[in-house]
């Protein structure tokens, strides 16, 4: 901006790169079990750059793509060309779609089999335009896929005997309904163990021949399988086992340890844990 030295009349010049639109897309490959592939599980079993496939477990990646900020963007494509475990060419936005800033969308890869594993590091593309300025935008990921090898695979289980209400056994009313280690019942109320086995996300195997043991004589399970007909127990899985429904007369119970055991799917080694929980009467 200026003015005419004599005639004193102001112009102004406006600078178009000064007011383009920002204009940006991010893209995160991850690998991680098949079915995976949402917010929830980034960092836990979605992970980068590095997955190990548990034995005999499905696998696929799962692309993550953001318009972190300016204009929106069309055209928003994906291309992996990993031979094994890569989407090829997917479209993320079809025709009359935008992707705009703060949106995210979630890719999941083809289900690949343990046997389809490893892959080496692959690079992911994403690119799209902006809507206003037709400018094009890229970026880029990859990730890598490994199978553990039985020396040195992990193995482990995990285990939390809680008591609380009748129909109270879910994920949901850990540490609120269900509690450890002592539940005091109130009056005139039935009441249930409820048993949470989990094999770590940590660990590299699947288990099978799992089994819960509870030997307390009012309220516990007995025996029970929890991997019936050669199902397996994957590393990131959680079951929860209602015991029976009790009478609020049934108690008090004092603890017992149950026990839960399994054996590795490949490795065949055995891995177990216990844990004991106490039930009182309202007074």
């Amino acid at each position: 901006m200026g003015y005419g030295y004599y005639s004193g009349r102001q112009v102004v010049a406006a600078d178009a790169a000064a007011t383009m639109p920002k204009i940006d897309i991010t893209i995160q490959k991850y690998a991680g079990p098949a079915g995976a592939c949402n917010a929830s599980e980034i960092g836990k079993r979605l992970v980068n750059p590095w997955y190990t496939v548990p034995y005999n477990a499905d696998w696929a990646y799962c692309y993550v793509i953001s318009n972190p900020i300016g204009e929106c963007l069309y055209e928003v494509t994906l291309k992996d060309p990993a031979p094994k475990g890569g989407i090829g060419t997917h479209n993320v936005t079809t025709v009359n779609q935008i992707l705009c800033p703060g949106q995210t969308v979630y890719v999941p890869g083809p289900t690949k089999l343990f046997k389809d594993a490893p892959e080496a590091l692959y690079r992911a593309d994403a690119q799209g335009r902006g809507r206003e300025t037709g400018r094009e935008v890229s970026a880029y990921d990859s990730v890598a896929v490994a199978v553990a090898h039985p020396s040195t695979m992990k193995i482990g289980i995990q285990f939390t005997k809680y008591a609380g209400p009748a129909g109270a056994c879910n994920a949901s009313e850990v540490g609120k309904k269900l509690v450890n280690p002592w539940y005091t019942i109130p009056p005139n109320t039935d009441w249930a163990y409820c048993y949470m086995i989990s094999n770590p996300n940590t660990t590299d195997e699947c288990l099978t021949d799992v089994t819960l043991e509870d030997p307390a004589p009012k309220g516990g399970i007995g025996i029970r399988k929890v991997t019936p007909g050669g199902e397996t127990l994957c590393p990131g899985q959680t079951v929860f086992i209602p015991g029976p429904t009790k009478l609020f007369e049934d108690a008090p119970e004092g603890y017992y340890d149950a026990e839960v055991y399994g054996y590795g799917y490949y490795t065949g080694r055995h891995t177990f844990t216990e844990d004991s929980v106490a039930v009182s009467l309202w007074r």
